[in-house]
């Protein structure tokens, strides 16, 4: 709000004697990095894959396993808001792909929360910069058996269907409040039909005909855990 108050009075946060505290990480310090020096390091083709990260906790988990020195895809860069994203990491984004232009990708929460900060990513807004290109790696379907994942993607299946193939261990019961969230998140896209739009429409759907939602860290398990997850998803989208 004060950033707000800010903008509209034309004025910079120091001049309210406010100063703000930056939410942005990222992988390898890049987000401290100089223009020059960001510039010398990304347009050196080391970097192969961008992903952005909702929370804090998974950044922390990634970047203690080394998964950007680890993929099996190459190197990648990491970045994360903490949450909702501050202006500092959609400019840090911004940023980057002024320099490169590799695949971005996404990961977050796939709950009302999580969707409502892949839109601030990826839907184009007058305040900051956005990357409707963002692939969006986790899906609704993830949370529950094979045979919803394998269903019809262009027809929801029944829930009295998908409630038989649901996962305890990895999707949680939908709230009624949650349940209001998509409703207004739904309301609130855009009424074109741009692709990236359409899939968040789509995903929110199934969100609530399974009325079912997952977090990330449902995904940290069996061998090899999240890391080994999320090599295998980025694969899917790069080149062999």
């Amino acid at each position: 709000m004060v950033s707000d108050i800010a903008t509209t009075c034309q004025v910079k946060l120091e001049d309210l004697c406010v100063t703000a505290e930056k939410r942005v990480l990222a992988t390898d310090l890049l987000h401290e990095f100089t223009e020059e020096a960001l510039n010398v390091h990304l347009s050196s083709g080391i970097v192969k894959w961008i992903l952005v990260v909702e929370k804090e906790t998974v950044f922390r988990n990634l970047e203690a396993n080394f998964f950007v020195d680890k993929s099996k895809h190459g190197y990648g860069v990491i970045l994360t808001g903490k949450g909702y994203p501050d202006r500092s990491t959609h400019k840090t984004l911004e940023r980057w792909l002024s320099v490169i232009d590799v695949p971005v990708f996404g990961l977050f929460d796939c709950d009302p929360d999580g969707f409502q900060i892949a839109k601030t990513y990826m839907v184009p807004h007058y305040k900051h910069f956005s990357c409707p290109r963002m692939i969006r790696l986790i899906k609704p379907e993830q949370f529950t058996n094979d045979v919803v994942a394998a269903g019809n993607e262009d027809a929801l299946m029944p829930l009295k269907a998908t409630r038989k193939t649901r996962r305890p261990d990895h999707g949680q019961d939908l709230p009624g409040g949650d349940r209001k969230k998509i409703r207004d998140i739904l309301e609130g896209l855009p009424s074109d039909e741009m692709t990236y739009i359409k899939d968040l429409r789509k995903d929110l759907q199934m969100l609530q005909q399974l009325g079912l939602k997952g977090e990330i860290e449902a995904l940290d398990d069996g061998q090899g855990g999240l890391a080994r997850w999320l090599d295998a998803e980025i694969g899917r989208y790069l080149p062999g």
